[in-house]
């Protein structure tokens, strides 16, 4: 079943829904909007664990800086990694990349930035727990005979790129943004037609508060709207998925007026997924995140409850996030922009 709907899954990409959390996941011009100097991430996520022995599961980690200064404008640099892995054919993806964003001052509290994503995508394909109808003898079942398949290879590794823009509020009260992944392209069929490749995508994401601490180191609370859509692939089979919710945060500013030091913070969103041959769009989970932070350190987990007919298999589980950013420089030679 998975080669032949591999036209389907062009646009097989790791997935996280802790956006806050992983804006470098969508969109490079988001590299070095951080309330450090520069800070390490890390992700984990894992779901559909009640319903097969190969779960998926999805690792990132990343180290993020704002690089060079150049007075209230600046670039940000980042160097990332990841991997996913599903299935009982264990397919698995790495994805090693490096990106560059440069932010452009406009008005007193308004940026513009651009950013630009290159790397290596790798597929691999675990064929040693794959059994196919031509190994089977009538008897048993024998690994040494021919499967029939026309495999090239069993893993690839291509180039790969995405860009993107930005436009925020220096103090995170709103942002808008989009970008394009997989310009290059690349390659991901294990056959020897090669003729499959990473469809092309698009990922639009913003956030908005509806109030903001107008305190000086008394405690507050934010409320703001959020949503994010991304398009795995614009001309092949038009694969998506949105978020779309809210979040808030309770939390303590500075005596800068800056970004909050220490913070709770609870999201809560719905997940809807469609595709050019689904009509109307799936509702498939309820996303909720709840997030602490100090001076900096940030530590969140994400729960994932499904509403689609999926839960009847999975028990109402759907996926389990949990992630830690940790900073690494404390002094602040560029500006204070928090996350969006």
């Amino acid at each position: 079943m998975l080669f032949v709907g591999i036209q389907f899954l062009a646009g097989q990409d790791e997935y996280f829904t802790s956006i806050r959390a992983l804006p470098l996941s969508l969109n490079p011009a988001e590299t070095g909007r951080i309330a450090t100097q520069a800070r390490f991430t890390a992700l984990a996520r894992t779901q559909w664990n009640t319903v097969s022995r190969q779960p998926y599961r999805s690792l990132f980690a990343g180290l993020e800086t704002q690089a060079f200064c150049l007075g209230e404008d600046f670039f940000g640099a980042s160097l990332s990694a990841s991997m996913e892995e599903s299935g009982a054919s264990r397919f698995r993806r790495l994805n090693a990349q490096a990106s560059l964003s440069y932010h452009q001052k406009l008005s007193a509290d308004l940026y513009l930035s651009g950013g630009l994503e290159v790397g290596i995508i790798q597929h691999q394909l675990g064929n040693r727990d794959l059994r196919f109808d031509a190994q089977f003898d009538g008897t048993e079942y024998r690994p040494d005979l021919s499967n029939g398949e026309s495999f090239l290879r069993f893993s690839s590794t291509r180039l790969d790129a995405a860009a993107g823009l930005l436009l925020y509020q220096r103090e995170g009260r709103w942002s808008v943004g989009a970008s394009v992944d997989h310009l290059l392209s690349p390659s991901m069929s294990f056959l020897e037609d090669d003729a499959y490749s990473v469809g092309l995508g698009l990922v639009v994401h913003g956030n908005v508060h509806l109030n903001y601490l107008n305190q000086t180191e008394r405690p507050g609370l934010i409320v703001g709207l959020q949503g994010m859509y991304r398009n795995y692939t614009l001309f092949n089979a038009r694969q998506w998925h949105g978020l779309l919710g809210g979040y808030g945060v309770i939390g303590l500013q500075g005596k800068d007026r800056g970004p909050l030091t220490r913070y709770v913070r609870a999201d809560l969103s719905v997940r809807l997924a469609g595709s050019a041959t689904r009509t109307p769009a799936l509702v498939d989970a309820l996303v909720m995140t709840t997030a602490f932070a100090q001076n900096g350190w940030q530590f969140g987990f994400t729960y994932d409850a499904t509403l689609s007919r999926l839960g009847q298999a999975t028990a109402g589980f759907g996926g389990l996030e949990l992630y830690l950013s940790v900073p690494l420089a404390g002094e602040r030679t560029c500006v204070l922009c928090p996350s969006f």
